[in-house]
């Protein structure tokens, strides 16, 4: 066997180093942070899940509930009482506002319960006010006939052009054509 051209001291062969896996956050021998350096990782891990479980919404029944899944949307968590219930946010409002027959009623009484019941019922009410409205704006909208122009033999037509007359380029240079002196019976043969 032959023996190749030795190798060049920047293209020695380096033995691979052996990947690290990191050490579960339990480990006696994992890295802590301390608190002046940030959170901890299990309180890193907890924020995380949180903010997964957290909506990017205004609606105000995010404040007082969390999503149990982030694939399931429908699966809602009331802080207060920590009660789980289907049907989104529509149904914790309606077990925080004590509406409804479709969901129990929140049986906390502090008066950060007291305020998320007005708060609640409010946007409920504004909800089925804004649901009314287009409702009503539709049926208005069904009882309007709009006829298209040209079908009612009575009508006025209209003779001439509705289009003003655009000056060109040339128009600069000439004067207009008088109608009259075109009729003139001189000018006939």
């Amino acid at each position: 066997m032959a023996a190749g051209p030795p190798l060049s001291p920047t293209r020695r062969h380096r033995p691979a180093r052996p990947r690290l896996e990191p050490l579960p956050a339990g480990h006696p021998k994992s890295p802590r942070m301390s608190t002046e350096q940030g959170i901890s990782a299990p309180d890193a891990t907890r924020t995380e899940a949180t903010n997964l479980l957290k909506r990017n919404s205004d609606d105000v029944g995010w404040e007082y509930g969390v999503l149990v899944d982030a694939s399931n949307k429908d699966k809602v968590k009331c802080k207060l009482r920590d009660k789980e219930m289907r049907g989104g946010i529509h149904r914790l409002k309606e077990h925080l506002a004590h509406k409804g027959k479709n969901v129990k009623k929140c049986t906390a009484r502090t008066p950060q319960a007291m305020e998320a019941k007005e708060k609640c019922k409010k946007a409920l009410a504004d909800a089925k006010r804004k649901e009314e409205k287009t409702v009503h704006e539709l049926e208005i909208r069904e009882e309007v006939h709009v006829s298209r122009v040209g079908t009612d033999s009575d009508e006025v037509t209209c003779v001439g052009s509705s289009e003003p007359h655009k000056l060109g380029p040339i128009d600069k240079w000439t004067r207009a054509i008088d109608p009259k002196a075109t009729k003139s019976d001189s000018l006939k043969q």
